[in-house]
């Protein structure tokens, strides 16, 4: 019987198909593909990139923050809004691979990529900051649906 895995990313399927996938997205749109991801083991990250820069311009950005920053956002986010168990499970997860991620950070994460450091950053800034370092435009914000009404 197959042990179950401690997580997702330990499937070699989940693996190959993200590759893939990336890979085949980027080709269908013509343009760049962001993906948000931690990838602890650099053994899977290895796995996950190969086929990104055998297909070129693959470029490993690592946004950063600092345990005691993470931790207070950690605690503060609710990914399911009004429903406080399936929130706290996700905060405990995040909470148990927090440690993991300081150790990957510091043993080949921030060696292999491009820092953000996202410690006093919003969101918006730091996707602004990811764009920068690409060289890509910023994109216009969608107008409101109000605004285009008036």
């Amino acid at each position: 019987m197959p042990c179950s895995p401690r997580d997702y990313q330990d499937l070699p399927l989940w693996r190959q198909m993200t590759g893939a996938f990336v890979v085949g997205l980027a080709r269908h749109t013509g343009g760049p593909v962001i993906v948000p991801m931690t990838v602890l083991n650099p053994a899977y990250a290895e796995e996950i990139f190969t086929p990104l820069r055998q297909a070129g311009g693959f470029y490993h950005l690592v946004v950063h923050i600092d345990p005691a920053a993470l931790q207070e956002r950690i605690e503060a986010s609710w990914e399911f809004p009004g429903d406080a168990d399936r929130s706290e499970a996700v905060r405990a997860y995040r909470r148990r691979r927090a440690l993991d991620y300081q150790q990957a950070a510091t043993g080949w994460m921030h060696a292999d990529g491009h820092v953000i450091d996202t410690n006093t950053l919003t969101p918006e800034q730091t996707l602004h900051a990811a764009l920068n370092h690409l060289h890509l435009p910023v994109p216009a914000r969608p107008r409101s649906t109000e605004a285009s009404q008036a």
